[in-house]
């Protein structure tokens, strides 16, 4: 299994020498963004997991609602969180087939 790239800066940031307060923090920040995936990636559903890693690790999405890569299941994220009794309208504009009771 290849080591993914957060690894690799994380590595980079501990052996950086001599760690300053502001490289502590960003190693701290980054660390902390590692723990959370992990917690995730076993814990949650797919799409949950699939989406903070894509835009926490990867760095393929943007800090802003909407930025999110094209290739993340939002609906899955949607439907796992919808109020029960609603029907939901998905990104596609279409109304969802399901009504949660």
């Amino acid at each position: 299994m290849r080591k993914p790239p957060a690894i690799d800066e994380l590595d980079r940031l501990i052996r950086r020498e001599p760690l300053d307060d502001e490289s502590a923090r960003h190693l701290t920040e980054r660390m902390i963004i590692a723990l959370q995936a992990a917690v995730l990636l076993s814990h949650a559903s797919y799409a949950i997991a699939d989406a903070f890693c894509a835009t926490r690790l990867a760095g393929d999405g943007g800090m802003a609602f909407g930025t999110m890569p094209a290739a993340i299941d939002h609906n899955a994220i949607l439907e796992r969180n919808f109020v029960q009794g609603r029907q939901w309208v998905d990104l596609r504009g279409q109304s969802s087939k399901h009504t949660y009771k």
